[in-house]
């Protein structure tokens, strides 16, 4: 293409081309210039429609990738960009019109046609003259092809911005939301063709090549660790291993060839941060051994060892010890961690997650953790049981424990699933904990076959306490009743940093009401001085009864802190609290600060209205008796209010000023 109209000579516009005509030109002039901007605006627009049309191909073109990528994805992101880059940067150019500047500056950066070219344009109508520059354009080598790459992909919006902001960009849209220890995702290989850009910043960070996968990047082993660089690898080996050289293997499930990779390679096996092997049935566990043995000699950088095993006939060892760097565990009850009887040093770990079904496994699963004095997070899953189970069981397992493990830097205690049994045999092998134990027995999707909780409930908060470092002191109960699930959460004050949760979720509801749980608590937490008490209730609630207030208060006489949250009403608690009858002595007579938030909003203002009276009530009789609240915040919300109701409510206000030191009092309207 030359840079001269005269050279390219007349040509009648095409109907997709707008010009603006200067009628102050002389006549042979403006035909002359007009038709040589004719001609630039013809070339350029099939340029550019040329290439826009073959957008998808183009980011799987250039520059080449190792390996093939999807591009459905990549596509519709290049249109949408490409839409906005039209907007953005032609405001007055339509899909059939272009202005002259933008026309002036993409001619600008083509390339001058040869002679031979331009002899062969000055004859072209401008019909004809797009197909040829489209012909152009679609060829891969094309001079004209590679120029108008360069300019499109260089003038797209998003290529403006600064490298680095790029790469937070990309960083952003890869792992937003995602969990980095989970299976990796390889979403992020669609987002390296929104441009030439984009996929170089791909290419080219090492970081996005560390997580390999055999279910996504098998036959890319090599392509992702040489991509890495000299990065740390994190690997997911998920599959079977077979026989050498066996004949029948799946070879989309075979796990060896990159295990073979690794161990023939010291300097992948020096790279591997993080390993999670996941074995399927019917592996070959000799072969596995076999592999395993070299990786634990020669991958001695791994900090985090992930171990499952489907197969219930295998039992490899671990020897934990053969990794001087590892942090972090989680092992399968069909894998045995083996240490050797000669050491005496600390094992590093940090976390260690174990699944034993039997007592023998619980017993072998804790046995090292004398040697894990770094141990900071200890899970331990169990299976579900059966409800056949008897709570003699549960404290004979209590009786029979063997001796105790400090660990003195353990901050959460983990323990999943409904054997209860073993759960207090998990218990009685710790004592002195200053850390948080969580007990969690979840329904399953099938019948709801656990035990009652008030069956199992004792025992469990006794091998609670047992195992923890309870001092004297204030403490906070807090209930929860939700549709299905009890939740119960017991905690020390002040210094004292050890708490106990435990959830029971239950498909069908339990006989009685959540305060028989109660008195279990107190007289095992007896060193407590339990001062704030939180409960929590749902309109529906997994106990057949509601709760007993006044059963609830004799059993923690010493509550100054009290905290409801309620889709239910509450006026068995200002009962409770207030109304006596004269003999019986005040309930919790150190009640200092209420906190009480009535969240149902299809409530109606009358049926508050009795709730309110009950309130004013109980807090006069309380202040008259020498036991005044300090603190009172009241919430509530109604379907509806009118005039007549704010204004009342406004006379309980007043009232309430008179009452409470420190009155806070608001009911809503229903959203």
């Amino acid at each position: 293409m030359c840079d001269d109209a005269a050279s390219i000579g007349p040509s009648p516009a095409g109907p997709d081309v707008g010009i603006v005509a200067d009628h102050n030109r002389p006549a042979d002039t403006t035909k002359a210039q007009d038709a040589s901007h004719i001609r630039k605006a013809a070339l350029a627009h099939a340029v550019r429609l040329a290439i826009t049309s073959a957008s998808a191909q183009e980011v799987t073109q250039y520059p080449t990738a190792a390996f093939p990528i999807n591009t459905s994805l990549s596509s519709q992101l290049q249109i949408e960009l490409h839409q906005r880059s039209l907007q953005q940067f032609t405001p007055h150019t339509s899909h059939h019109r272009m202005a002259q500047i933008e026309v002036e500056d993409l001619y600008a950066e083509l390339p001058r046609l040869p002679q031979d070219d331009t002899e062969l344009v000055a004859t072209l109508s401008s019909q004809e003259l797009r197909e040829w520059s489209s012909q152009q354009t679609r060829t891969e080598q094309s001079e004209y092809a590679l120029s108008y790459r360069f300019l499109y992909n260089s003038t797209f919006p998003i290529n403006r911005l600064p490298t680095e902001l790029l790469a937070n960009i990309v960083f952003l849209w890869t792992f937003s939301g995602s969990d980095l220890t989970k299976e990796p995702s390889y979403d992020w290989m669609a987002h390296m063709g929104v441009c030439r850009h984009w996929r170089g910043i791909a290419l080219s960070t090492a970081l996005l090549w560390t997580k390999i996968s055999t279910k996504i990047a098998r036959n890319q082993f090599r392509t992702f660790v040489t991509r890495a660089g000299t990065c740390m690898i994190d690997l997911y080996l998920h599959g079977t291993v077979s026989r050498p050289h066996s004949i029948g293997s799946n070879a989309s499930s075979e796990i060896g060839t990159v295990m073979r990779k690794v161990v023939n390679s010291r300097s992948y096996a020096e790279r591997i941060r993080s390993l999670d092997i996941v074995l399927g049935d019917y592996t070959h566990v000799a072969t596995f051994m076999d592999y395993w043995f070299r990786i634990s000699m020669m991958c001695t950088n791994i900090t985090a060892l992930q171990l499952l095993c489907r197969d219930t006939t295998s039992k490899p060892g671990v020897d934990i010890s053969a990794f001087p760097h590892l942090r972090s565990l989680a092992c399968s009850a069909q894998f045995q961690m083996l240490i050797p009887p000669h050491r005496s040093a600390p094992i590093p770990l940090t976390s260690l997650t174990v699944a034993p079904s039997t007592h023998g496994q619980v017993a072998a699963s804790l046995l090292f953790l004398y040697y894990m004095s770094y141990l900071e997070f200890l899970y331990i899953s169990f299976p579900r049981g059966d409800d056949t189970i008897q709570e003699a069981d549960l404290f004979s397992s209590l009786r029979s424990a063997s001796p105790r493990d400090d660990l003195p830097s353990l901050r959460l205690l983990d323990l999943r699933g409904s054997q209860y049994a073993l759960i207090v045999d998990a218990l009685s092998r710790v004592r002195e904990l200053n850390a948080s134990i969580s007990i969690t027995d979840s329904c399953s999707d099938g019948d709801d076959p656990s035990a009652p909780i008030m069956q199992v409930f004792p025992s469990l908060v006794q091998a609670c306490r047992k195992a923890l470092a309870v001092h004297p002191g204030p403490g906070t109960l807090s209930i929860e009743e939700t549709c299905g699930a009890t939740y119960c959460v017991i905690s020390g004050e002040d210094e004292q940093r050890w708490s106990v949760k435990m959830q029971f979720s239950r498909k069908s509801r339990e006989d009685g009401n959540a305060s028989a749980i109660i008195p279990d608590i107190v007289r095992e937490f007896r060193h407590l001085r339990f001062k704030t008490l939180h409960i929590r209730q749902n309109d529906e609630s997994s106990w057949r009864e509601h709760l007993d207030w006044l059963a609830t208060f004799a059993a923690l006489p010493f509550i100054e802190n009290l905290k409801v949250t309620s889709d239910k009403a509450v006026d068995a608690l200002w009962e409770a609290l207030g109304q006596q009858d004269g003999t019986a002595e005040l309930t919790a007579p150190i009640l200092t600060s209420i906190q009480c938030q009535l969240k149902h909003q299809k409530r109606s203002a009358s049926d508050l209205e009795n709730t309110l009276s009950l309130m004013v009530e109980c807090l006069a009789y309380r202040k008259q008796h020498g036991a005044g609240v300090q603190s009172l915040v009241f919430e509530g919300t109604v379907e509806s209010l009118s005039q007549a109701t704010k204004d009342s409510h406004e006379v309980v206000r007043e009232r309430l000023a008179s009452l409470v030191e420190s009155p806070s009092f608001d009911v809503l309207e229903g959203q």
